[in-house]
């Protein structure tokens, strides 16, 4: 059986800019935003969207398509996720820290009995960016944190953040804030024992993809231990964020390898924040689930 999930990760001040909150009178229009957005992302506590993904497969450069439902817990980490498109439409994952031996249950449905499985079994990674712990938005949370401690520490923040107007997306205004790390460079990186493309890269904050691209690997599991490999030295050449003025999230997430070749990009629709979910909504036991 064939599991795919789709998990799922800044305006040069040109015109006026109306601030729905108080503005602090030292920081830059483009430093203010960056801020309330990482404000608003360590402030929520569950999720619940529909995601649209676009990532780049390693292996032939084709485009993976996918979308799901996707319900999500904070902590304890509870993820539900539901497919919407292709062959595996229908599917349900529902993983929940500490319960059922920490395995994430998979219902295929059609005639396939519902199974248990390792968050990191290749049916669920295989063809994937990133690990169903990946699914919502503390990865895009790490890696701007850590760009703007970079940056501050070079002295590049000006040139590496920038907010570059507004735009409509999906009805709702919102910044668009462009992050460029134009030092972006290759490295060399030796890894330790049992460690693999997955953990290198949630280690150094870089994406799984380049790692992989760089050292002719398919798999985010394959086994890297004991062995110099490339990284790169951030997790993209640039990304594009289109921040909702109201929310402060980044609904919209475009991210380059080289200067114009995107590589993921994830597209967010009826967003809600902090959800109230019933008590059984992370079992199989939920009525709208079909386990």
């Amino acid at each position: 059986m064939k599991t795919k999930f789709f998990i799922l990760s800044l305006m040069s001040c040109c015109c006026l800019i109306q601030f729905s909150a108080v503005q602090n009178e030292s920081a830059t229009p483009t430093r203010f935003v960056l801020h309330k957005m990482i404000t608003e992302l360590q402030s929520c506590n569950s999720l619940q969207y529909t995601i649209k993904s676009f990532e780049k497969n390693v292996v032939d450069n084709t485009i993976s398509k996918g979308e799901a439902f996707t319900k999500i817990n904070i902590a304890p980490t509870k993820i539900y996720l539901k497919l919407l498109n292709g062959s595996e439409a229908g599917t349900e994952l529902l993983y929940a820290s500490g319960e059922n031996n920490n395995k994430v249950i998979v219902n295929a449905g059609k005639w396939l009995p519902t199974i248990k499985l390792n968050p990191l079994n290749t049916m669920i990674t295989k063809n994937q960016h990133h690990s169903i712990f990946s699914a919502g938005f503390g990865l895009m949370l790490k890696v701007v944190t850590k760009t703007e401690a970079t940056a501050d520490n070079q002295h590049r923040f000006d040139s590496v953040f920038r907010l570059d107007g507004e735009t409509i997306y999906n009805g709702a205004k919102c910044y668009v804030m462009r992050i460029e790390d134009k030092h972006w460079n290759i490295n060399n990186y030796a890894a330790k024992s049992n460690e693999t493309v997955l953990t290198v890269a949630g280690k150094l904050l870089v994406s799984e993809y380049a790692i992989m691209r760089l050292n002719k690997l398919k798999d985010i599991n394959d086994d890297v231990s004991n062995t110099t490999i490339k990284v790169p030295s951030a997790y993209a050449y640039s990304t594009v964020l289109y921040i909702d003025e109201k929310t402060f999230f980044p609904v919209y997430q475009s991210l380059c390898f080289s200067k114009n070749e995107e590589f993921e990009r994830y597209e967010f629709a009826k967003l809600q924040l902090n959800p109230n979910f019933q008590p059984n909504e992370f079992s199989q036991k939920f009525p709208d689930y079909g386990f």
